[in-house]
C-alpha cells in the first residue's frame, strides 16, 4: 500500500532560498521592473561523471512547489526583519505573490538531456520568476545527478541484475535518503531498503537481516521453537519445533554439523519459521562457505519441503565475485547430497535451487560493478548504498539558471569560454531521428523558428563550434519542451508511484532511441551532438557584437 501525505504538507516555503533573490526582487519592485516579462532557462553546462547526458528529474517537486507558492505573513515578517528599510508595500506585495502568471515548459521527467538544453524553460513577471531560481535549482540539481547516477550503476550491473537501493544510513540526512530512493527508480534500479520511501512513493522494498541478528543467537537452544506456532504451506503445517528438527536432522544426514555454527543456525531457522516465503540469509558472519551457506542450504531445503521457495543468500564481505562463484558451487553440491541421502525428486531440488539468488553488497560502485562483470561471478543482484546516494564520483551536477529574454528581446551573459556563455531568446529543443528512428543529434530554436521539418534539409552549427555549418535531412523530429504548467499544472497530475513508472518508462524510450556508444557505456562515452539552428546562431552573434559595442562605448 502506498500512502501520500497531503500536498500542502509537502509545500516548500518560498522563503528556501538565497537572500540575493528577495534583495534582487526588491530592487526590481523599488524600480517598476518587477512586471517585465522574462525567460529564464535551466540547464547544465557540462555533463555528470565525465559522460555525456543526465537524465532530468525533479519536474513533479518543482510543479508542487509552483503550485502552493504563497508567502504566509510570518515569513514577510521575517523578510522585513531581514532588510528592515524595505517599503511596507513591498510586503504588501509579496503576500500576494503566486505563480499564476508563470508558465514552464519541460522536458519529460526521465528524459536523457544533453548539456546546454533547457531541462526547464521559465516564464513570467521578473521578480516571481527570480525568486523562484534557486528552489528550482535545488529540485533538479540533485534529483538529476541521482537518476543520472543511478542509471550508470544500471549500465555497469548490466540489464539482468536486480539492483536495490541501500543508502538510507549513509544519505545527506532525512530529505536526500528519501530523493534518493526515489531517483534511483528513474534510473532503472528495482527496490529499495527504505521503507518510509515504500510508504510515500510505492517503491517496492527490500530486507533481510544484520550480522548482529545472527550474532545474537549462540546455540540451537535459541531457536523460536514450540509445539504452538505453526509454519504452513498448502497441503502441511508443521511446529516451529518440528521445524527445528527437520532442519537440524539434514544437517546431521549431509554430515554439515561439525563445520557449522550452531548459532548462525538457530538464526536461520528462526527467520526461515518467521518469513517461510522471503527467506534470504546474510551468510558471511562467520565463515561463508563453511558455516553460512551450508546452514542456509539446511534450511532451504526444509522450507522446499514445506512447499516454500527460498529466496538466497547475501555476501556483504570478501570477494564478492569468487565468493559467489564457491557459493553457487556450494548450492549444487549440497543439493546433490541431499537428492542421494533423503531420496528427493532431483529435478525438483536443482530447480529450487536453480531459482537461487545471490545478493551482494559491501562499498559496491560502479568500477566494482565493471570488474565484476569482467570475471566469472554468479551475483544476480547488488544492493548499493554510500556510492549510489551521495554521487561520491560528482557530488553536485551543476546546474544554472540563466536569463534568456526580457520584453521579448534577448539577453545573453558572456564569457572568455565559450561553453558558459549563455545562449539568449525563448527556445524549444527538437530531438532528430534517422530512417530507423533513431536520434543522431538536438537542436535547439528560436520558438518562432519553423524552419525545421521532416524529411527536410536544414543547416546547422554545433553549438560548441558554431563556426562550422553542417547539413542534415532528419527523418523525423520530435520537440521535448513541453508546457506543462501555466498558471496551474499542464499535464495530468499522477500520483508518486504511476510518476516513478511514467519517468522509467521515458528514460528507456530515450535510451532504445539513443547509440548504446552514448548512453550505454560509463567510460568514454561517444559524444553526442547539441546543433543550434543557424538563426539562433545569427541572433547569437548579433546580440554578442551589440553587447560588445556598448561595453566598449563605455569605457
Amino acid at each position: 500500500m502506498m500512502h501520500r501525505l497531503a500536498e500542502k504538507e509537502q509545500a516548500v516555503s518560498p522563503l528556501l532560498t538565497d537572500m540575493y533573490q528577495i534583495t534582487m526582487a526588491y530592487t526590481y519592485w523599488k524600480t517598476g521592473r518587477h512586471c517585465l516579462h522574462s525567460t529564464f532557462d535551466l540547464y547544465f553546462r557540462k555533463a555528470p561523471f565525465g559522460g555525456s547526458y543526465a537524465l532530468f528529474a525533479g519536474l513533479q517537486d518543482c510543479l508542487r512547489f509552483v503550485s502552493y507558492y504563497r508567502f504566509t505573513q510570518s515569513e514577510v515578517d521575517y523578510v522585513k526583519s531581514v532588510i528592515p528599510s524595505c517599503d511596507q508595500e513591498f510586503l504588501q506585495w509579496l503576500l500576494t505573490v503566486n505563480c499564476a502568471s508563470v508558465t514552464i515548459h519541460a522536458f519529460e521527467e526521465g528524459s536523457v538531456v544533453f548539456p546546454s538544453e533547457p531541462m526547464l524553460r521559465v516564464s513570467g513577471p521578473l521578480a516571481v520568476v527570480q525568486l523562484l531560481e534557486t528552489t528550482l535549482l535545488n529540485m533538479v540539481n540533485y534529483a538529476s545527478l541521482m537518476a543520472t547516477n543511478a542509471h550508470r550503476f544500471r549500465i555497469a550491473a548490466g540489464p539482468e541484475a536486480k539492483l536495490f537501493e541501500f543508502g538510507l544510513r549513509r544519505a545527506q540526512g532525512p530529505d536526500g535518503a528519501m530523493s534518493a530512493s526515489r531517483y534511483s527508480m528513474h534510473g532503472g534500479f528495482d527496490g529499495t531498503s527504505n521503507v518510509a520511501a515504500g510508504f510515500q512513493y510505492g517503491i517496492p522494498v527490500f530486507g533481510t537481516h544484520a550480522h548482529s541478528y545472527v550474532q545474537s543467537f549462540c546455540s540451537l537452544s535459541d531457536c523460536f521453537a514450540d509445539t504452538k506456532h505453526f509454519i504452513s504451506s498448502k497441503d502441511s503445517e508443521m511446529s516451529s519445533q518440528a521445524f527445528r528438527d527437520r532442519v537440524t536432522r539434514i544437517r546431521d544426514t549431509l554430515d554439515l554439523a561439525s563445520r557449522t555454527s550452531d548459532g548462525e543456525l538457530a538464526a536461520f531457522i528462526s527467520y526461515a519459521f518467521v518469513h517461510p516465503s522471503s527467506f534470504l540469509a546474510l551468510v558471511d558472519t562467520y565463515d561463508t562457505i563453511e558455516s553460512g551457506v551450508p546452514n542456509f542450504m539446511c534450511v532451504a531445503f526444509a522450507l522446499f519441503e514445506m512447499n516454500h521457495q527460498p529466496i538466497g543468500i547475501r555476501l556483504d564481505s570478501g570477494d564478492l565475485g569468487c565468493t559467489s562463484v564457491k557459493a553457487h558451487s556450494a548450492f549444487h553440491g549440497i543439493a546433490e547430497m541431499y537428492v542421494s541421502r533423503f531420496k528427493a525428486p532431483r529435478d525438483g531440488v536443482l530447480n529450487m535451487v536453480s531459482k537461487l539468488s545471490i545478493v551482494a553488497s559491501d562499498e559496491i560502485s560502479v568500477p566494482k560493478l565493471l570488474e565484476l562483470r569482467s570475471m566469472n561471478h554468479e551475483i544476480t543482484a547488488f544492493g548499493i548504498g554510500t556510492h549510489l546516494v551521495t554521487c561520491r564520483e560528482q557530488p553536485a551536477l551543476g546546474c544554472v539558471f540563466k536569463l534568456s529574454s526580457v520584453q521579448g528581446k534577448l539577453r545573453m551573459k558572456l564569457s572568455e569560454d565559450p561553453a558558459k556563455a549563455s545562449i539568449p531568446g525563448e527556445k524549444v529543443v527538437y530531438r532528430l531521428y534517422d530512417q530507423h528512428n533513431k536520434a543522431f543529434g538536438d537542436v535547439l530554436a528560436l520558438s518562432d523558428d519553423k524552419s525545421l521539418r521532416g524529411g527536410e534539409s536544414v543547416e546547422l552549427r554545433r553549438r560548441q563550434r558554431p563556426e562550422n555549418v553542417i547539413t542534415v535531412v532528419p527523418h523525423r523530429i520530435r520537440k521535448l519542451l513541453q508546457l506543462v504548467w501555466c498558471g496551474e499544472p499542464d499535464v495530468k497530475q499522477l500520483d508518486p508511484q504511476q510518476y516513478i513508472k511514467m519517468a522509467t518508462s521515458r528514460m528507456k524510450m530515450d535510451v532504445d532511441e539513443l547509440d548504446s556508444e552514448v548512453v550505454g557505456v560509463v567510460c568514454e562515452p561517444k559524444e553526442y551532438p547539441v546543433f543550434i539552428t543557424s538563426s539562433l546562431y545569427q541572433a547569437m552573434r548579433k546580440l554578442q557584437c551589440l553587447i560588445e559595442i556598448r561595453n566598449e562605448s563605455d569605457r
